[in-house]
């Protein structure tokens, strides 16, 4: 019995396989754009939505991620893939700048904002992003990586 649901249980497991390969492919595309990558896939756009904070869900580089952007990587955090990437502001790239971690399975998402004003930073964070994922955020606001 444990064999035969083994058995019928691999082709699920295989079929399942591409289905979270393509979120993957959309969002490092090179002819891809992350808004183009969160219009594809409705539960990422929802996760990265839902934790911009409301101050700048009418910001539209920032809410849905259309701005100037770096070609995203898949990183691996707490045993899950997500996307990492930039976008900033159009004309006005150094003073601001945001960075999204968002879940490939469209459970989780983080972010961060740096601002460029007078000589002087601000950073902010958001999503509730860990230890290790807002070192990520930061290295890659700070890196422009």
């Amino acid at each position: 019995m444990v064999q035969m649901v083994r058995f019928l249980a691999l082709p699920l497991v295989l079929l399942g396989a591409p289905i979270l390969a393509q979120p993957a492919a959309d969002w490092t595309s090179a002819v891809s754009s992350p808004s183009l990558a969160l219009a594809r896939h409705p539960r990422e756009a929802r996760a990265w939505q839902s934790v911009v904070p409301p101050s700048y869900r009418r910001t539209r580089w920032i809410y849905r991620l259309e701005g100037n952007s770096s070609q995203p990587r898949i990183v691996q955090s707490g045993g899950r893939s997500y996307v990492l990437g930039t976008v900033c502001k159009p004309h006005d790239c150094y003073a601001n700048v945001g960075a999204f971690l968002i879940a490939l399975d469209g459970r989780r998402a983080a972010g961060g904002l740096l601002f460029n004003r007078a000589g002087r930073s601000r950073e902010i964070y958001f999503g509730n992003p860990s230890p290790y994922e807002r070192a990520l955020l930061r290295s890659i606001l700070m890196l422009g990586q």
